[in-house]
């Protein structure tokens, strides 16, 4: 309204005005148009036409609150426009009275405009994240906007409206804030991500990912999960921090990270502990999901698109495990992650019952009622559980079910509860149900029973490392859906002096000390449907230096092939090495989008004082530098291709 008073004010700026509305055609694409709109097929926007204080008539690009409402549409339910192109207008009294009073005449605001870059980036920067301290921003389809005077029409290029923002604006809030996370929902690559300065670029293309850790989580043994979990983008993320030339000399604050905005609906609040462990599961994999879960989502729908969360709130006391992502340099989505191999002494089914259908208050014995009969000698005579019951059903071949009295029954026969009776040739169409079976149960032997837990009784162990900084924290995470069982972690990659210290790390997650100190084979005690983050620090940080380069000569004559094949095969191989400073590392191809990336070469080196020095030629090989902490400041003997930028920010 300020605008449409004055156009010369410093927000009347903000705008682009000319004297009809066709000057400002509406912008394409289709969004709130509808049928009886002039514009159909549009975003719904309208051109308002208005007089100034002083009399002038313009016309400028309408906003969203220019298109909600009915006005000058009678007869035509849910119309989108205040304002046609006409020179009438609404009357103030229609206007008002339109859908509730929402619709008011509003510009849209030009992106081309300086006063307006600088206005939003002052506002992002100080209203918001200083006072305010909002720290992250996430972009959807709002900057899009082609037809504005001055700007690209293909938004998404340099000079488009959503280019100015992700870049002219954020980079202005970053000078100030360099905490800010810019999120963007779905990329078509890291380039795109890089390109459009994003911190946490977004995808739906999650369905695969989800289902796999779902159906391991439900069948307790997550074994099976690897191949998805280094397929879902998030280890390459943490190459691309280290390869791209797009990052070059950049801190790791910039670097793009994945969310997955899924689709896939959520463990009811009644699972809230298998969605805890679920959730955490999929953070320590590199991932922050959005579920998609709500009872009460908009449209009507179970699951709305608008209605997402992390975690679901239930009012237990207990705090979300994702907020350790947050204060715990070693769960960083960018930390390095390796699947450990993890052993349990005990692999035998915790669970008799689960490869066999329980039908209640049923009862299975010889024609008409569904079975045959088997002879019922020495054990099956026994006072027995469900569980012994099934047991032996599963240790006899020719027993298909077995019917087990659960209750006492009403009549004298029923009265002797904890019976077990094995059967053959089980039809559960033909059991017997009326009011003397209610004290039964049959239990009948799946037709493809689950196959025995893994070498790991179904639990999985990753070692994670902040390689980027600042201290190289890192943390062995270990997740058991299963029954409680001991584990035993093969640590044997870690380096040799670490494990001699005799470190006894922490829970990230309850802030208690593990019950013995690291070791090349590390036994933890887990409880049933239980997780761990156990940090520790040790293996310092491995800092990428500015340039790219053929290959370096350390001044020192010290260069050893490693036969790493992964960033942190790599890094520990050099923390091995007491005379390597330095690695020098090529990618055939730097990982694809969505993809898990491929081998390293990695070659240990010695010293290297100066970048133009031992690295003369470029080429596309990253050097990265051993610390044992990455400096807060630069001293001054540093010279600045020692290591990009040393001001380590972002979670």
């Amino acid at each position: 309204m300020q605008a449409m008073a004055d156009p010369t004010s410093d927000v009347g700026r903000f705008f682009s005005y000319g004297p009809n509305a066709s000057s400002f055609p509406v912008c394409p694409g289709k969004w709130l148009g509808n049928s009886s709109d002039p514009a159909y097929h549009s975003f719904g926007y309208t051109n308002p036409c208005f007089k100034t204080k002083t009399g002038q008539h313009l016309c400028a690009q309408g906003s969203w609150g220019s298109v909600a409402g009915n006005c000058n549409r009678s007869g035509v339910s849910n119309t989108s426009a205040c304002f046609d192109d006409l020179l009438d207008g609404c009357s103030k009294a229609v206007m008002e009275a339109s859908d509730g009073g929402r619709c008011i005449p509003s510009l849209n605001a030009n992106p081309a405009h300086k006063e307006y870059v600088d206005y939003l980036a002052d506002s992002l920067a100080n209203s918001w994240s200083r006072n305010l301290g909002i720290d992250g921003w996430i972009v959807d389809t709002s900057m899009q906007v082609p037809c504005a005077p001055g700007i690209n029409p293909n938004y998404a290029e340099p000079g488009g409206s959503e280019f100015i923002f992700y870049n002219d604006v954020i980079g202005q809030v970053r000078k100030t804030q360099p905490q800010v996370v810019l999120s963007g929902e779905d990329c078509a690559s890291w380039d795109d991500a890089i390109m459009h300065n994003f911190q946490l670029p977004g995808t739906k293309a999650s369905g695969p990912y989800q289902a796999a850790v779902q159906t391991a989580l439900e069948a307790k043994d997550l074994d099976t999960i690897e191949g998805v979990v280094a397929s879902s983008g998030a280890d390459a993320a943490t190459y691309v921090c280290y390869l791209h030339p797009g990052l070059d000399g950049k801190n790791s604050g910039a670097c793009p990270t994945l969310y997955y905005r899924d689709t896939q609906s959520a463990y009811a609040a009644e699972n809230v502990s298998v969605y805890r462990l679920w959730v955490a599961l999929e953070a320590a994999g590199g991932i922050l999901s959005e579920h998609q879960h709500s009872p009460t989502a908009v449209y009507g729908h179970q699951y709305g698109s608008w209605n997402v969360s992390a975690d679901p709130f239930v009012d237990d006391g207990k705090e979300s495990p994702l907020w350790a992502f947050l204060r715990s340099r070693a769960l960083n989505r960018l930390a390095l992650r390796t699947k450990l191999n993890v052993t349990t002494a005990t692999v035998e089914r915790s669970d008799p019952l689960s490869d066999y259908t329980v039908y209640r208050n049923s009862n299975c014995y010889h024609a008409p009622h569904g079975g045959v009969a088997l002879p019922r000698t020495g054990k099956w005579l026994e006072n027995q559980t469900a569980a012994s019951c099934a047991a032996l059903c599963t240790a006899d071949d020719k027993c298909d079910c077995v019917t087990y009295q659960a209750r006492p029954g009403a009549a004298a026969q029923h009265k002797a509860q904890f019976q077990c009776w094995p059967r053959a040739d089980c039809e559960p169409a033909k059991f017997e149900h009326d009011s003397l079976t209610l004290c039964y149960d049959v239990y009948v032997k799946k037709k493809a029973p689950a196959p025995p837990p893994s070498a790991s009784g179904g639990a999985i162990g990753y070692l994670k490392h902040d390689a980027l900084g600042p201290t190289g924290d890192a943390a062995v995470t270990i997740f058991n859906p299963g029954a409680a069982q001991t584990l035993t972690l093969d640590l044997s990659l870690l380096p040799p002096a670490l494990l001699a210290s005799k470190v006894v790390p922490v829970d990230l997650f309850t802030n208690a000390s593990a019950s013995a100190p690291l070791a090349a084979k590390w036994t933890v005690a887990m409880k049933a449907g239980s997780f761990a983050a156990f940090g520790f620090r040790g293996l310092g940080v491995f800092a990428p230096r500015k340039g790219k380069f053929q290959g370096c000569n350390p001044s020192d004559g010290h260069s050893k092939p490693s036969p790493a094949t992964t960033l942190q095969d790599c890094f520990l191989d050099c923390k091995r090495d007491a005379s390597c400073e330095n690695v020098f590392v090529t990618m055939k191809e730097l990982p694809r989008w969505l993809e898990k990336p491929g081998p390293i070469v990695c070659t240990l080196l010695g010293a290297v004082d100066s970048t133009a020095k031992a690295c003369p030629k470029t080429g596309a090989g990253t050097l990265v530098r051993k610390l044992d902490a990455r400096p807060r400041a630069r001293p001054s003997p540093v010279k600045h291709d020692d290591v990009g930028d040393l001001d380590c920010v972002g979670k």
